[in-house]
């Protein structure tokens, strides 16, 4: 199954979020549908039961207490060209780069990219318009919102032609 670790976002805040994609929507990309919006912590890709079992008492074993996060701006991944469209996270974002840490060390999947705490909004299609570069332009200072972070939800990720459906596994108390 397709396994990532994830901080969920309050309704309220993915509203906001949801008013920046409705600008961009019509600029070539994918939108993450706004319901399933949130902050991976990890993605593990396609794993089985054992190493769910292992996740599970990796995050079981991370107490950060509860803390703030704050999502605030807009940017983009751009190796080449624009890849990824997303929201920092401000304020947070040591813990939410712990956790992260935390979970690669203790499952043994350790990447080589340096991560980045963040929520996706969308993914670019082709090459970005004037109108996408505005939309981000608007957006780049614009505070979402806050809120306190108390867990750590595993989810299943079901890819389906109109998008991922995910379904929640796990969920533990920071």
């Amino acid at each position: 199954m397709r396994v990532f670790a994830a901080i969920e976002i309050p309704e309220d805040i993915k509203a906001r979020i949801l008013e920046f994609e409705e600008e961009i929507k019509p600029e070539g990309v994918t939108l993450v549908r706004g319901d399933a919006v949130h902050i991976t912590l990890q993605f593990f890709g396609e794993i089985d039961e054992h190493k769910v079992e292992q996740i599970k008492s990796v995050a079981d074993g991370i107490k950060t207490g509860r803390f703030e996060v704050s999502l605030e701006g807009v940017s983009y991944f751009t190796p080449k060209i624009m890849r990824v469209i997303y929201i920092p996270v401000l304020s947070g974002a040591e813990k939410v780069s712990a956790i992260h840490r935390a979970l690669a060390e203790g499952t043994g999947m350790v990447e080589d990219e340096k991560f980045v705490p963040h929520a996706t909004v969308a993914r670019v299609k082709r090459r970005p318009g004037a109108g996408l570069m505005d939309a981000i332009g608007r957006y780049s200072s614009v505070r979402f919102g806050s809120f306190d972070a108390d867990s750590i939800v595993m989810k299943k990720s079901t890819l389906k032609e109109n998008g991922p459906v995910y379904e929640e596994l796990y969920k533990s108390e920071l």
